[in-house]
C-alpha cells in the first residue's frame, strides 16, 4: 500500500475530528512523522511492502542482486533493510534507495 499525502492528510482529519480537546492534537507535521514511524515500524513504508515487486536500480550495501533486476520484497528488517527474493529464489537485504517499486 502507497502512503500518498493525501491519504495522510485524511488520516489527520479524522484523527483530530476524533479528539475532543484541541490541545491533544498534534500538528499535521507532527501526525505525519508519527505515522510515518508507526509504519516503518509495522514494515510499511512509502512504497515498499511485503509482497511488492521492486527493479534494482542501485547497490550500496553488498547485495548481489543485478540492476534491472525484479524481485520481490518478503519482509522489513532492522536498520531500514527490506529482505528481498530474486526469481532464481536467492534472497539478500536491499535499502529502498537501491530499488523502485514497479
Amino acid at each position: 500500500m502507497k502512503i500518498t499525502e493525501e491519504i495522510k492528510d485524511e488520516l489527520f482529519i479524522e484523527f483530530c475530528d476524533m479528539e475532543a480537546n484541541e490541545e491533544m492534537c498534534l500538528s499535521k507535521d507532527a501526525f505525519k512523522e508519527a505515522i510515518k514511524k508507526a509504519l516503518i515500524l509495522c514494515g510499511v513504508s512509502k512504497s515498499f511492502a511485503s509482497g511488492v515487486k521492486v527493479q534494482i536500480v542501485d547497490c550500496f550495501k553488498g547485495h548481489e542482486f543485478g540492476i534491472g533486476e525484479i524481485v520481490e520484497i518478503v519482509a522489513f528488517f532492522e536498520d531500514n533493510l527490506w529482505l528481498a527474493k530474486g526469481l532464481d529464489g536467492k534472497k539478500w537485504y536491499i535499502r529502498e534507495e537501491e530499488a523502485n517499486v514497479c
